[in-house]
């Protein structure tokens, strides 16, 4: 164009995107939950996270390349409430609105975590065992080996973890104390 021209029509459309409106699970907004996601593609993987807004929506903006397209996401709410969800496959181009979802309620429980030694591990953390996406720690534990971990009442896999010591993944039922041994990984020197 080398003139300012007349009666042209702009279409704007926008990217297409996830929606969803985080509820607590007295059906309040759960605005600022912390959400960690992962947007599979058959031509890739997205992960990431957000914070809900205070009316509790969150936007995943996605692309609209690729056939098919997955969900998985945690949102952990500490006391507020807990929520694992994985979408069917769906077409990327179209977007997604996941409507309203209902945080599980938690509870705090008790935890404890110390070396094989007995001596207290500080800065251990605490969290459910998620496949994915990968989620922070939910509790850490304090000089004294001791913190609260927020879980629903129903068996959960949790994973406890510190520096310089292995994993452990234990399944705990409520009722169960949440009292955790880990052991001293091993050091090969090389001289």
């Amino acid at each position: 164009f080398d003139a300012p021209a007349e009666d042209l029509v702009l279409h704007l459309t926008a990217r297409p995107q996830i929606l969803a409106r985080l509820l607590e699970p007295d059906g309040i907004p759960a605005g600022g939950v912390e959400v960690a996601y992962e947007y599979a593609r058959d031509n890739g993987t997205l992960t990431s996270s957000l914070t809900t807004l205070a009316d509790g929506r969150l936007r995943i903006f996605g692309g609209t390349w690729g056939e098919r397209a997955t969900l998985a996401l945690v949102a952990d709410g500490g006391l507020r409430g807990w929520l694992q969800l994985e979408t069917a496959p769906f077409e990327p181009a179209a977007g997604l609105d996941l409507g309203e979802l209902v945080l599980e309620p938690t509870r705090a429980r008790a935890l404890g975590v110390r070396s094989t030694d007995g001596s207290p591990l500080a800065g251990a953390c605490a969290r459910i065992d998620v496949a994915r996406p990968a989620i922070g720690c939910s509790a850490w534990t304090d000089a004294a080996g001791h913190g609260a971990l927020f879980l629903p009442d129903r068996a959960c896999t949790v994973r406890v973890s510190a520096f310089g010591f292995a994993d452990r993944l234990v399944t705990v039922v409520p009722g169960d104390a949440l009292e955790f041994e880990l052991a001293p990984l091993t050091v090969l020197t090389l001289t």
